[in-house]
């Protein structure tokens, strides 16, 4: 979610009593600002910023935090600006910005530097780093922990344009008008609606079940749009391949292209199971246990996908807009990262993430380190 957003960067969508709030400044909660339809969503945004009511787009109603948050008691992991990334070789770091340096300290080594006890709770916390990092681009204190690692619900909110079109398929699909749900009018009060409605066909669902279905389409459409992003990368390589003066980056481009083609096979999978499972809104809100069974998994693995692979697109179009075109050089780097992390593809690196075993108590690093091959 992007907007004109206040001079500190943050909107704030949420009680004054939450923990945290939607950033405009953090990739966690904005996994894709490089959207080219960003201008559209901004006007969005500020649309509600200044005219919704301050619970129409709470995170807690779309995605409740299951499994707490990493609220950090140690003052080093409290640092302004600092956050726990990955690196480009896919290692889990702490990163601050002193002045002008950028630090990254490997997650395996931030005990021993910043002195933190082995009874320390924040150990536990830093044992569940890993794994969070498979669903969020960057970890803030007091972020909440990812629900995928928890119970394997989705954890994060798609724009409110992917949800308020949610809402009015569901709305359609029950014969109901669409200024019922205009994205001005307040989830609750307009899933309230949906609610009484659903109750004519013999069952009245949960405001919470509206909510699990209504996001769950809105993720989808989203991920959805980044498969076919990565879908478009792997074509944009191909050519570049066939096409490009310099001999090497030819050659990068091709093995880049070559190298991504099966990652965005299984994606395109995927995102038809996910298109399956959500094509029938009044049937998911009829049984919602299968919609999750069926709807949560693939969330979570293309969710971790879209992470993973985001960072290629994003650098891709970069590269594609710059005045001058793409240096040789710059291709030769991302098809070499392409290579790196998608050579020797298997789906269980991101089937397998979603609901993993809790870090035990003493504090260990239970989750590889590095992204599984």
């Amino acid at each position: 979610m992007s907007g004109e957003a206040s001079p500190d960067s943050t909107i704030r969508v949420k009680p004054a009593r939450q923990r945290h709030f939607l950033r405009t400044d953090d990739p966690n909660q904005m996994a894709h600002r490089n959207d080219p339809d960003m201008t559209r969503a901004a006007a969005l945004q500020a649309d509600l910023q200044a005219n919704a009511p301050a619970h129409v787009l709470r995170t807690d109603d779309w995605a409740p935090p299951k499994g707490g948050y990493f609220a950090f008691t140690h003052q080093a992991l409290r640092q302004p600006g600092g956050r726990f990334e990955r690196d480009a070789s896919r290692i889990p770091c702490f990163k601050i910005d002193l002045g002008d340096i950028r630090a990254a300290i490997p997650l395996l080594n931030v005990p021993v530097t910043f002195e933190i006890p082995r009874d320390h709770p924040d150990r536990a916390l830093l044992a569940r780093i890993p794994a969070a990092l498979n669903f969020a681009s960057a970890i803030y204190p007091d972020a909440p922990i990812p629900n995928e690692i928890v119970d394997g619900s989705p954890s994060w909110v798609p724009r409110a344009e992917y949800l308020d079109r949610a809402t009015r398929r569901l709305a359609r699909a029950l014969g109901m008008g669409e200024e019922t749900t205009a994205i001005g009018v307040p989830a609750a009060a307009a899933f309230g609606s949906l609610a009484r409605r659903m109750a004519d066909t013999g069952r009245k669902p949960a405001l919470g079940e509206i909510f699990d279905v209504v996001g769950g389409t809105a993720r989808a459409d989203w991920l959805c749009r980044r498969v076919v992003a990565v879908q478009g990368l792997v074509g944009d390589l191909a050519r570049a391949g066939a096409a490009h003066a310099s001999k090497s980056a030819a050659e990068a481009a091709r093995a880049g292209a070559l190298a991504l083609r099966e990652a965005a096979i299984w994606a395109g999978r995927q995102a038809m199971n996910l298109d399956a499972a959500t094509a029938d809104p009044v049937a998911a809100l009829t049984d919602p246990a299968t919609f999750r069974a069926k709807a949560y998994p693939a969330l979570a693995a293309l969710r971790a996908f879209a992470i993973d692979a985001g960072g290629l697109v994003t650098a891709w179009r970069a590269l594609r807009d710059k005045p001058e075109g793409a240096l040789s050089t710059d291709i030769e780097t991302l098809a070499s990262t392409a290579v790196a992390r998608y050579a020797r593809f298997d789906p269980r690196k991101f089937e397998t993430y979603a609901a993993r075993r809790p870090p035990s108590a003493n504090g260990a690093i239970p989750f590889p380190l590095r992204s599984a091959p």
